[in-house]
C-alpha cells in the first residue's frame, strides 16, 4: 500500500561500481519505491545484462575490463545511454561519476548525488595510488566535487557527517542513513541458539584495514569457530592471511546473498567489526553493527568515539582497540563464557536498533525528498 497517492513518476539510478542487487541502492532504496507510487529503473555495468527484476527495470552497459576503463570510459558510455531515458529524477552512487551528473544537470535533468562516504578522506586510504600523491588527488577531488555538488538538484548523504559538509555547499541534501531492514532480522531468537558450539562472525570485505589480520591471529587463542563471509582485496592478501595459526578455525563462506547472511547471524552469538582508525572509518556508521545488533549478536567493535558517543554505548557492545591483539581476547573469551551478560546486553542492542536504526522509516524520508524536488522544479 503506498503511503501517498501514486506519482507516475520515474526515477533512474545508476551506477558503474556498485553490483546490480547492491543492498543500499537496489534492496532498499530501489525496492522500496513502488510502495510509494515511483517507478524506479537501474543502469549498472557489471555484464549480467538487461533485465526485469520485479518491477524493476535493470539495463547493463557492460563490465569494465579493469579500474582505469572503470574510471575513465565507463562514465561516457554511461552518460550516452542517460541521455535516451526518460524520468524526472537521475540518481547516481559513484564518486567517478561525478562529471556525468554535472553533464545532466546542465541539460536540464534533475539529478541527485548519493554520497555513501566522504569521497575525499576515502581517497587518502586508496593504497593503488601512490602514497605521497594521496592528499593531492582527495584535495583536487574535493574542490571538483563541490564545485558539481554546489549546481545539483540535492544530495543524499548515508550519514550526518557527510550532510554538514554538503550542507556548505548545497542547502537541499537529506540524511538517508544505511540502516537494516528490520523485517529481515525478524525470528532470530539469541537466546536459542547453541552455547555449545561457539561461533564468531564477520560479514563483509575482507581487507587489511577492517581488520582481517586481527580477526584470524586472535582465534588462535579464543575457542570457537570464525566464520567469514565476504571477498578479499587482493589474492596476496588470500594467501597470507590463510597462511596465518589462526585460520585453521576459520569457516570461509566467500561472498553470500541476504539469505545466507540471515543463516550466519542466526548461528553466531559474536560479531566482529575491528576496523582501523583509518580517516573514512572513525566516523562511519557500519551497516554491520546495526545488522548485528538486530540479529541479536553481540558486538567487539573498534573504540571509535564517534561510534561510542554518537551511535551506541558500551551497554549495547564490547569496545577494543583493533590492532590490540590481547584486549581482542580478553574480550572476546569473557563474552563466550558469561551467557547470562551477553544474552542481557544483546536484548539492550536488539531493542535499540529496532527503535533508531531501520531502514523502514529512511525510506520514506526519501521519498519525501524526492516530491520535494520534484515540486521544486516543476
Amino acid at each position: 500500500m503506498s503511503f501517498w497517492p501514486k506519482e507516475c513518476f520515474v526515477v533512474v539510478h545508476f551506477t558503474t561500481a556498485h553490483p546490480r542487487y547492491d543492498v543500499r541502492i537496489f534492496r532498499k532504496e530501489l525496492e522500496s519505491l513502488p510502495d510509494f507510487g515511483i517507478s524506479p529503473k537501474l543502469i549498472v555495468a557489471d555484464g549480467l545484462k538487461n533485465e526485469l527484476a520485479g518491477s524493476i527495470e535493470i539495463l547493463d552497459i557492460g563490465k569494465a575490463s579493469g579500474r582505469f576503463e572503470r574510471i575513465f570510459f565507463k562514465p561516457y558510455q554511461m552518460l550516452m545511454l542517460l541521455l535516451k531515458q526518460k524520468a524526472k529524477i537521475f540518481h547516481f552512487h559513484d564518486p567517478e561519476l561525478i562529471f556525468v551528473g554535472a553533464i545532466l544537470s546542465m541539460t536540464g535533468r534533475i539529478v541527485v548525488y548519493d554520497s555513501h562516504e566522504d569521497a575525499p578522506l576515502a581517497i587518502t586510504a586508496k593504497r593503488w595510488i601512490w602514497k605521497p600523491f594521496r592528499w593531492i588527488v582527495a584535495a583536487s577531488f574535493r574542490s571538483l566535487e563541490n564545485t558539481v555538488a554546489k549546481r545539483l538538484a540535492g544530495i543524499v548523504a548515508a550519514t550526518s557527517k557527510i550532510s554538514e559538509r554538503f550542507l556548505e555547499i548545497n542547502s537541499n541534501v537529506e540524511i538517508i542513513n544505511n540502516f537494516p531492514i528490520h523485517r529481515e532480522f525478524l525470528g532470530i531468537n539469541a537466546q536459542d541458539r547453541q552455547t555449545d558450539e561457539k561461533k564468531i562472525c564477520y560479514i563483509g570485505a575482507l581487507s587489511e584495514g577492517r581488520g582481517i589480520f586481527e580477526m584470524v591471529s586472535a582465534m588462535e587463542n579464543i575457542d570457537a569457530t570464525l566464520i567469514l563471509a565476504g571477498k578479499f582485496d587482493t589474492p596476496e592478501l588470500e594467501k597470507k592471511v590463510k597462511d596465518l595459526k589462526g585460520w585453521q578455525k576459520v569457516d570461509f563462506r566467500g561472498y553470500v546473498g541476504r539469505a545466507e547472511i540471515r543463516t550466519i547471524l542466526s548461528e553466531c552469538t559474536i560479531g566482529f567489526l575491528l576496523l582501523h582508525p583509518e580517516p573514512n572509518y572513525v566516523e562511519s556508521q557500519p551497516i554491520k553493527l546495526f545488522e548485528y545488533m538486530m540479529a541479536g549478536v553481540a558486538v567487539v567493535a573498534s573504540d571509535f568515539s564517534y561510534w561510542k558517543d554518537h551511535l551506541i554505548n558500551d551497554k549495547l557492545a564490547c569496545f577494543v582497540d583493533p590492532t590490540n591483539l590481547t584486549q581482542i581476547v580478553s574480550v572476546v573469551n569473557d563474552l563466550l563464557k558469561d551467557d547470562h551478560a551477553r544474552i542481557n546486553m544483546v536484548g539492550l542492542s536488539r531493542r535499540w536498533a529496532a527503535e533508531r536504526f531501520s531502514w523502514e522509516t529512511e525510506s520514506k524520508k526519501l521519498v519525501e525528498f524526492y516530491k520535494k524536488i520534484v515540486n521544486a522544479y516543476s
